[in-house]
């Protein structure tokens, strides 16, 4: 039987860890629990975390906040919760850091195929840390190693990504000038479908644009191709 999967879930609302110790098999999963901002980043600093269920309304720091700090060189990824529902919330929770989000009332299933995906990004990246020879992709002087999981600076440094980010480049860096479909990226890298309010990819794409261009707001290396998706266009 594989371990158990270490899951801090950080909120003050009973009823959000009464639904949650509901939702997540307890044979895969072990739960803990902080109430504040302080205690979660207590527990993060002194157990071995795979995944945190976040709280946005969580006392203490607003958990946009909390995600924000967390953001780069964390080993484990961040499932945001949502007071509501909205295009800009979900942005906003994006933008924080967090590598996914959920809004309330929370359905157990949707809640449980979340975490699964967020772990699975994580756990790739684990495993694949320890592979020998990895495969490599250059463009534009620089080197992404897919085994690895690093993308490497033209100087030769590491420019540091989320997991979500790398799934997503790696996609695109695989299928150069070609256009890639938002429905294809977000069942790649989030394995769920695609639905005309998520706009969780373009965030992402955001996110890589301002790590690989010079000029984020003129992007020459992932394109928009409107009302379809992105094109990678490698510059060697």
């Amino acid at each position: 039987m594989p371990d158990k999967k270490n899951i801090l879930v950080a909120t003050a609302d009973q009823s959000v860890r009464k639904v949650i110790s509901e939702s997540l098999d307890g044979s895969r999963f072990k739960l803990a629990f902080a109430g504040s901002a302080i205690s979660a980043q207590n527990q993060l600093a002194s157990q071995t975390i795979d995944g945190v269920i976040l709280d946005a309304s969580i006392p203490g720091e607003d958990g946009l906040a909390l995600a924000k700090q967390r953001r780069e060189g964390r080993e484990f990824g961040v499932l945001l919760l949502l007071p509501r529902n909205s295009p800009m919330a979900r942005v906003a929770a994006l933008e924080s850091g967090a590598d996914d989000c959920l809004s309330r009332p929370i359905d157990p299933r949707e809640l449980a195929e979340r975490v699964d995906s967020m772990l699975r990004r994580y756990h790739k990246s684990a495993d694949a840390s320890e592979a020998p020879d990895p495969g490599t992709i250059d463009f534009g002087g620089r080197r992404l190693q897919l085994e690895r999981r690093r993308l490497i600076d033209k100087d030769g440094s590491e420019v540091v990504l989320t997991a979500a980010e790398f799934e997503i480049l790696a996609v695109l860096a695989r299928n150069p000038n070609r256009v890639i479909t938002r429905e294809d990226l977000i069942s790649g890298t989030f394995h769920r479908e695609w639905s005309t309010e998520d706009r969780g990819i373009d965030v992402h794409i955001g996110h890589l644009r301002r790590k690989l261009c010079a000029n984020p707001r003129r992007p020459n290396l992932i394109r928009t191709v409107r009302g379809l998706g992105y094109i990678f266009t490698p510059i060697d």
